[in-house]
């Protein structure tokens, strides 16, 4: 058990049909780096609230460094690479 904390995100995205979740969470490994503790997919969407040909799949990040307690700037720098990242594979976020 850690002394210190750990942060969590939720993503929720946008992801077309023929994309798999698995290249999705690859990238989200990728991005998030060392400091990713967890990942899980926890929700899968799809309906008429959504574009034809897509799905949402939300995700539960938790971030933990095993020697201080993470900033709030480290967290949200690690979130815009992992947007941008997103961007550039055609995934968007659902707000």
């Amino acid at each position: 058990i850690s002394r210190f904390p750990a942060v969590t995100r939720d993503l929720a995205l946008l992801v077309a049909k023929n994309l798999p979740a698995e290249k999705v969470e690859t990238l989200l490994r990728e991005q998030a780096g060392d400091l990713l503790e967890s990942l899980q997919l926890f929700d899968v969407y799809e309906g008429k609230s959504l574009p034809k040909g897509y799905r949402s799949l939300a995700y539960s990040m938790v971030f933990r460094a095993l020697a201080r307690t993470l900033t709030e700037e480290e967290i949200n720098t690690i979130m815009n690479k992992i947007e941008t990242a997103l961007g550039d594979m055609g995934v968007t976020l659902r707000r």
